[in-house]
């Protein structure tokens, strides 16, 4: 009798889902890379927004907060795809964290002979980004969701205010909410949104079209339990 309940409830899982036939999994958890910044969906104001400070050289610094797999790293790989000049660091250093990002950012916008000291490094990068003109570079932060960012911000944000750059970090709520009023307070804070059913939809498509021939409509009553599950998960957080 359980073997039979379970064959059923199988057999109703697998109907529900009513995929098309597919040349290999379309789902995982990698973040959309910049060659594929089409398939961003859900996004659209918070990207006009964010292009809209670097068309018009409007340097700011903004926390991207996010549960882990909202799209952080997507969003921040999406809009670098329509820089021309921009640093996405990625890497979360062992020892010595501001000073190692403080050289990347610095190698990275201002070349390999770097100043002996952090001061002169800092005063050299604030001057080589000033004399810039045009549409305003990126620096992107997007670290783990386990580093510490409180201590990181404090050092190294005085710095971070002074660029002309649009400086963004990406944060989860949990992060965000371990930062002192001071830390936080030099950023705008942008929240990534859990996606409705349509944009769940149209992100289904995207993955799906490149292993199959036919699209995957989503059944009602699954869309239902995904949005049902996003929300209850947002919730505990």
């Amino acid at each position: 009798m359980i073997e039979y309940a379970a064959e059923v409830m199988i057999s109703e899982a697998v109907s529900m889902l009513d995929l098309p036939p597919l040349r290999g999994n379309p789902f995982d958890h990698r973040p959309i890379e910049p060659s594929r910044a089409q398939d961003l969906v859900g996004r659209d104001s918070l990207m006009i927004r964010l292009r809209e400070h670097i068309i018009s050289e409007s340097p700011r610094n903004i926390l991207l907060v996010g549960e882990s797999g909202s799209g952080r790293t997507s969003m921040v790989n999406a809009l670098s795809s329509q820089v021309r000049h921009k640093l996405v660091s990625q890497f979360w250093p062992e020892n010595d964290s501001v000073n190692s990002i403080l050289n990347e950012i610095y190698v990275h916008f201002a070349g390999y002979d770097v100043p002996r000291s952090t001061s002169q490094m800092c005063e050299s990068l604030v001057e080589i980004l000033d004399n810039e003109t045009g549409p305003l570079p990126l620096i992107a932060l997007d670290y783990p969701y386990s580093t510490p960012l409180n201590e990181f911000l404090t050092r190294i944000t005085p710095l971070l205010q002074r660029l002309r750059a649009l400086v963004i970090v990406t944060a989860t709520p949990s992060q965000l909410k371990s930062l002192d009023e001071e830390a936080s307070s030099a950023f705008d804070i942008e929240h990534l949104e859990n996606l409705n059913k349509p944009d769940i939809q149209k992100l289904a498509d995207n993955l799906v079209r490149r292993k199959a021939r036919e699209r995957w409509v989503i059944n009602p009553q699954l869309l239902d339990a995904i949005m049902a599950v996003s929300y209850t998960h947002l919730r505990a957080h």
